[in-house]
């Protein structure tokens, strides 16, 4: 797990790079955004030497997009060793993944959590209290971790970015490299004894260290309504997922304005400015833990 912050400085530090970062992925031409409504520097690039008029994303019809252009890169993964795939979009509303190898879907989370509607599960609010549509702009990251990788891995992996109207796909090829010369019958025998351990290490008969295969990385909604950070973890035995606010302070069951769901997304109820920075995911099972952050920016 990451270090815990113990300065003042260092917290204060982290807040404006989380700025930084928020407006470097939503508003990328806007030299300077002082309002705290998103939708204006969506639409007013402002520096020294004027001003420019563009377009929301919304407009451009950009609901649904890859952070990244293209599919993801083709690449060698190494027999008995592991890789990580990652994945990340944004979108309106925001986006779930999931990951899909030679057309079949690859189920991610603990045992008694792997089911579709561990990702698919939405309790946040769509209108505001006057019936006007939110904003719903969101970044979501998800990573796939292969294990002990064997030769059956081999093949096309796809990352599936889903909203209830659309659906976008990148895909790549991975290639296993053995490393090893095939032509003897010794090293044939190698590599079933280590394709079984693999096996062996790859089940859920053992300790597995905590990790976060999927969270929510940047949040853009209006002032009062309800909306769902994600954070989903695997491991055994299962992963216990807690929340931190941006001062620090863990969140309970108790603490009115918040919802822990099951799955380990956080609800945030009546959304206001006092929320704006980094909400901190912590998945634990003993084995290891993991630490997955979030920046929320409430707009007017």
């Amino acid at each position: 797990m990451k270090a815990e912050l113990t300065t003042k400085n260092d917290y204060l530090y982290e807040e404006w790079a989380a700025v930084r970062r928020f407006w470097a992925i939503w508003c990328p031409s806007c030299c300077v955004c002082p309002y705290r409504r998103a939708d204006i520097c969506f639409k007013e690039a402002r520096s020294p030497y004027g001003t420019a008029k563009r377009q929301s994303p919304r407009k451009l019809g950009l609901d649904l997009f890859f952070k990244k252009n293209g599919d993801l890169p083709e690449d060698t993964i190494v027999f008995g060793k592991s890789a990580v795939l990652t994945c990340q979009a944004g979108g309106t509303p925001p986006p779930t993944i999931h990951w899909v190898k030679d057309g079949h879907r690859i189920e991610q989370g603990s045992p008694d959590m792997l089911s579709n509607t561990n990702d698919e599960a939405f309790y946040e609010d769509v209108v505001d209290k006057e019936g006007r549509p939110l904003l719903r702009r969101s970044y979501t990251k998800a990573l796939l971790y292969l294990d002990c990788i064997t030769a059956d891995m081999e093949g096309d992996y796809s990352c599936v970015v889903d909203t209830p109207t659309r659906r976008i796909t990148s895909t790549t090829s991975l290639r296993v490299d053995r490393l090893v010369d095939d032509s003897t019958d010794l090293d044939k025998f190698r590599d079933d004894s280590e394709e079984k351990s693999c096996l062996v290490k790859r089940s859920f008969t053992d300790e597995m260290s905590a990790r976060i295969y999927l969270w929510t990385s940047n949040r853009v909604e209006k002032s009062g309504a309800t909306i769902q950070l994600f954070c989903r973890a695997e491991g055994f035995p299962k992963p216990r997922i807690t929340w931190r606010t941006p001062s620090r302070k863990e969140i309970s069951e108790s603490d009115p304005g918040y919802g822990l769901l099951p799955n380990g997304d956080l609800l945030i109820r009546n959304v206001r400015w006092s929320h704006m920075g980094v909400f901190t995911c912590i998945a634990d099972n003993g084995s290891g833990a993991d630490t997955k952050s979030t920046f929320v920016y409430p707009t007017k």
